[in-house]
């Protein structure tokens, strides 16, 4: 019990190592601003010191958590059918690791307001639905497990160029991914991989649009008490994460094998478990 436990105190770990790394003397006015400074950072106040928004920063632990629950994944049971979500090491460590890369590179960005935060914080942002675009063609078998990793670091290579190049271009970038992401999952569906329990998407849907919602009026600081602990940027976190978790359950949920490129059941890829 205490070994399959190891994804919460591992986010306590985590979360201390980061606590530790406060102690370190900086100046965030010496790096290179974010594109929000200096009044459009969300509703948080800016504190001094080297968490400038702390509810917005430490929110971000549920990104941490979700990330090392989903690398840890379910224990295996003999006979189930191979679902790469669920069994494929590669597949879901990468999923597990883009969650952290979201968690703590969104702390990052919260904690300095620089534009390098930001840009590891709205490519964390990337690393999620570029998964999800690839794991769905992966399902439908247009895309073969080999190519899985290499197409992921490409592609979010690219982003991170023209997060450099045109950084005002990252939201509608993040939006356009969105619906790609939702074309990629008709595609799997069209190509036959089904077996999904729909009721982890439809919390997933639910989660993400109150979270919008949520972000939204404190972006336009219509709910707004900048100097609470109860932010609704550091909201919109937890149920982004939550979404990821669910997500995760419900391609992890899959009672039938994927496709491989072949057309092959992917339940026979031994190098693949």
């Amino acid at each position: 019990m205490l070994l399959r436990a190891w994804p919460y105190w591992g986010t306590g770990l985590i979360a201390l190592c980061l606590y530790t790394l406060t102690g370190i003397d900086v100046d965030w006015a010496t790096w290179r601003p974010a594109n929000c400074m200096p009044v459009e950072c969300f509703c948080e106040a800016l504190r001094d010191g080297w968490v400038r928004q702390p509810s917005n920063s430490w929110s971000n632990m549920a990104f941490v958590l979700v990330g090392l629950l989903a690398m840890r994944g379910y224990p295996a049971v003999a006979g189930r059918p191979h679902v790469p979500m669920r069994d494929d090491w590669l597949v879901r460590g990468l999923y597990g690791f883009t969650a952290l890369v979201i968690g703590i590179g969104s702390w990052w960005y919260h904690a300095s307001l620089t534009f390098a935060g930001q840009w590891i914080d709205v490519l964390g942002m990337y690393l999620l639905p570029t998964w999800l675009i690839l794991y769905n063609l992966l399902r439908a078998g247009h895309l073969k497990r080999a190519a899985f990793l290499p197409s992921w670091l490409v592609v979010n290579g690219l982003l991170g160029v023209g997060l450099v190049v045109l950084p005002l271009w990252r939201r509608p970038v993040f939006a356009g991914l969105v619906v790609v992401t939702l074309l990629s999952e008709f595609i799997a569906r069209r190509a036959g991989a089904g077996g999904l329990e729909k009721r982890w998407i439809q919390a997933a849907v639910a989660a993400l649009a109150l979270a919008f919602g949520i972000w939204w009026l404190d972006l336009k600081h219509i709910l707004c008490d900048p100097h609470s602990l109860i932010q609704g940027h550091a909201a919109w976190h937890m149920l982004c994460a939550m979404a990821a978790w669910w997500i995760w359950r419900y391609y992890a949920s899959g009672r039938h094998a994927a496709a491989s490129s072949d057309g092959e059941s992917a339940d026979g890829a031994a190098t693949a478990r």
